[in-house]
């Protein structure tokens, strides 16, 4: 009989994974290092280091809490059951009053850190709005719409509209110092984007190297077990003003109006640039 209730014993003593109850702690804790240092090695590809910085905090955390875990075992006769009940217990944490402080601290850190880091020219860009970086002086042009603004001048006028309305163009009085060609882009769906072809501009400006974020970037926004999900920034390249010296580099004429762009364009060259800058700062902090 001793024999038969033992062997009805260990079964339950089992996870339905073959993993020992008294052995579940040390198990977790195992495969919670093994995904943290996973996720070390795909912010090290990407040169994240305020990353890695966070992720080191975390495990330091999660090292603490599984020294606790194990002083608990050796101490208390019962061993890994005590520490079962424990980690059970909200008792467990801090207090919430501790637990709030130590957030807040370090939150408040985080930003500090990477406040100093911010470059002052993605501030100033912030601030003051984004100075095109010219390496010699565009020559004062005045050229004619392309073809499709003509053959859709009822959508570029409605599109103008809209852009007066959400202040991302300004009508003046005299001539800018170039006026671009406008041109109607026609995607397969049907939809029209107008589009301010800078290839003139685009030809006297600085060309800096940009590096895009893929796939191995966006698996460190997200945690083991997470749900997928897609969003789409739209109008992404406008939400940064122009700087006020260089918008008349941006100017275009219709109907016999002259205007100019005070926020960054699609078919600004360097566009991609400051857009990727800023948007990694406001992502860190």
């Amino acid at each position: 009989m001793e024999n038969s209730e033992s062997e009805e014993t260990i079964p339950n003593n089992r996870r339905e994974s073959g993993v020992f109850s008294g052995n579940k702690v040390p198990f977790e804790f195992k495969s919670d290092i093994d995904h943290e240092i996973s996720r070390i090695k795909r912010a090290t590809e990407s040169r994240d280091y305020d990353k890695i910085k966070d992720i080191c905090y975390d495990l330091k955390d999660k090292i603490h809490k599984r020294n606790k875990c194990i002083n608990f075992a050796d101490k208390s006769p019962a061993g890994w059951g005590t520490v079962k009940e424990y980690l059970s217990d909200d008792l467990a944490s801090d207090t919430d009053d501790e637990k709030r402080t130590g957030q807040q601290k370090a939150v408040l850190s985080k930003r500090r850190r990477t406040a100093n880091k911010t470059g002052s020219n993605i501030l100033d860009v912030i601030e003051n709005g984004y100075a095109i970086p010219f390496i010699t002086t565009p020559n004062s042009v005045v050229s004619k719409n392309n073809k499709s603004a003509i053959d859709y001048a009822e959508f570029v006028s409605q599109a103008i509209a809209d852009l007066l309305v959400n202040d991302c163009i300004e009508e003046v009085k005299t001539r800018p110092h170039v006026i671009n060609p406008l041109t109607v882009s026609t995607q397969k769906s049907g939809e029209k984007r107008l589009i301010l072809d800078l290839r003139e501009v685009n030809k006297h400006i600085w060309k800096n190297k940009i590096k895009l974020e893929d796939w191995r970037v966006a698996l460190q926004y997200f945690e083991k077990n997470s749900f997928n999900f897609k969003f789409d920034l739209r109008s992404s390249y406008p939400h940064f003003d122009i700087a006020k010296s260089s918008q008349t580099n941006l100017g275009f004429s219709w109907e016999e109006k002259f205007y100019i762009f005070t926020v960054s364009q699609f078919g600004l060259s360097s566009s991609p640039y400051v857009f990727t800058k800023c948007l990694r700062s406001l992502v860190k902090f």
